[in-house]
């Protein structure tokens, strides 16, 4: 299957991204065991201003769908990159 674009160093053009995103998937993995990973899920935010670095922002829910997760940091705010000081904790379908 097609490697997650998240694990790819050019999505973000930085290496350290895509080491970031490794990192965050083995450690969602093991010590949440998240359904919802790096290397198989989505990027999103509640800030169309930082969706919109990415393109025209939209919101996207999927609706009567089953097994579908969420994770987000507990003080919200980006993934990449995480602002100085920023939570590490995540929160997993809460």
């Amino acid at each position: 299957s097609k490697p997650c674009d998240l694990l790819n160093p050019d999505t973000n053009a930085s290496e350290e991204a895509a080491s970031y995103f490794a990192a965050l998937d083995r450690r969602m993995a093991k010590e949440l065991k998240s359904p919802v990973l790096p290397s198989n899920g989505h990027l999103a935010t509640t800030c169309p201003k930082a969706a919109g670095k990415w393109g025209v922002a939209a919101s996207i829910w999927p609706i009567g769908e089953e097994n579908i997760n969420f994770a987000w940091f507990v003080d919200g705010g980006l993934f990449w990159p995480r602002p100085e000081g920023a939570s590490q904790d995540i929160v997993v379908d809460g």
